[in-house]
């Protein structure tokens, strides 16, 4: 079965594990396509954000059932990462060449 992209409301409030999975893909998403670019946001703020990212996956994963609401009651992010119905599946992920 092929994963798609959800669209996920922002703020979203008790997200499932789905939603908080696709705002921790929209974030991945965003950052990686900068700084492939060189446009570069304050690194404070990119891993902080990762750092949410990160915590959102680990919220998901820790969510049984997709349907049902985590216990994270609200998640907010920088409207760069809002991307909605844009979200997208990627086919290949890539880390930086070394």
């Amino acid at each position: 079965m092929a994963s798609s992209a959800i669209n996920v409301s922002n703020p979203v409030t008790n997200p499932t594990a789905a939603q908080l999975a696709q705002i921790a893909a929209n974030i991945a998403t965003v950052l990686g396509a900068g700084s492939s670019r060189g446009s570069y946001i304050d690194l404070y703020d990119c891993v902080t954000d990762l750092a949410a990212a990160i915590n959102c996956l680990a919220q998901a994963l820790l969510t049984i059932n997709n349907s049902t609401a985590s216990s994270v009651g609200s998640v907010s992010t920088r409207n760069a990462y809002a991307l909605g119905a844009t979200a997208t599946i990627p086919t290949i992920i890539n880390t930086a060449a070394v």
